[in-house]
């Protein structure tokens, strides 16, 4: 009776054996999965910011809708020319950001004023901020950068392209302090023959505008003869800078190879043929 009663306790457990076995296993599949999840997690994020620049694409058709065809810059000082006739709404009440004046139209909730607007983007809501954008990199970015200074004070996730927009003059006002005029309209968007691959916004290492080296600073590719070695700092975001999410003039976006980003021909310098700068001016009619 007693040794009867011994095996039917012995058959109550695990032995340590068979614990160390469950572990072991639980923890290869965790091992599988997390490689998984993460993939999904940056998919996701990759998946949003594109949203985000569909949404702010839109929003641009419909802003232009408003105010005679035109297309945004930007940014530009206020009430510079009857052209830019917009609100004094910016944080230093001198400049208008484009996202300043497309808050409305992309649905976002409502800002008592400039400061407002930047606190809400900078929480992560709504489409001017993009998950996969660390602002704290941007802060602590080398002063000695191109736009450096600008985008340590206000960095942003989305750059705006104005390639296809008429030359800025520089100028100066009341104060002394180094403005840019535009004598001409702003571009309107029934002149882009091609708005189906003109881009209107992109994700940009930090700017509000696109140039060729905020994207190659996203792309791990560095524009010939713009940026020095020490200046030769990345910031890669999506599928480690492998794509980048832009959105088009005629309200559309998708998601391109960095390696695909045609950035020698940004410059006005670039002596190749002009329908090879489509995705920056839209060969203007």
């Amino acid at each position: 009776m007693l040794a009867t009663r011994s095996i039917a306790q012995t058959r109550n457990g695990f032995t340590l054996i068979e614990l160390l076995v469950v572990v072991a296993i639980i923890a290869l599949l965790i091992g599988l999965l997390l490689p998984a999840l993460g993939a999904s997690r940056e998919a996701a994020q990759t998946t949003v910011c594109l949203a985000n620049t569909r949404t702010i694409s839109a929003a641009s058709l419909i802003y232009a809708a408003e105010h005679d065809d035109r297309i945004l810059r930007p940014a530009w000082i206020v009430n510079a020319s009857p052209n830019d006739a917009s609100p004094a709404t910016d944080c230093t009440s001198t400049r208008d950001y484009w996202w300043e004046l497309l808050w409305e139209y992309a649905d976002m909730p409502k800002a008592a004023d400039c400061v407002e607007m930047q606190d809400k983007i900078a929480s992560g809501l709504g489409v001017f901020s993009c998950p996969k954008f660390d602002e704290e990199v941007y802060r602590s970015m080398p002063s000695d950068l191109p736009g450096a200074a600008g985008i340590r004070n206000n960095p942003k996730a989305y750059g705006l392209n104005d390639r296809f927009q008429p030359s800025s003059v520089a100028s100066s006002d009341i104060f002394g302090r180094t403005t840019y005029m535009y004598p001409e309209p702003l571009a309107r968007i029934s002149k882009i023959r091609v708005p189906t691959q003109t881009a209107f916004i992109a994700d940009n290492a930090g700017e509000s505008k696109l140039s060729d080296y905020s994207l190659a600073r996203l792309s791990k590719i560095q524009p010939a003869g713009n940026l020095t070695t020490a200046q030769a700092i990345t910031f890669p975001r999506h599928q480690n800078g492998s794509v980048v999410n832009v959105g088009y003039l005629d309200g559309h976006a998708g998601t391109i190879r960095t390696s695909d980003l045609p950035l020698a021909e940004f410059r006005d310098s670039y002596a190749g043929p002009k329908n090879d700068r489509i995705f920056w001016i839209g060969s203007l009619q």
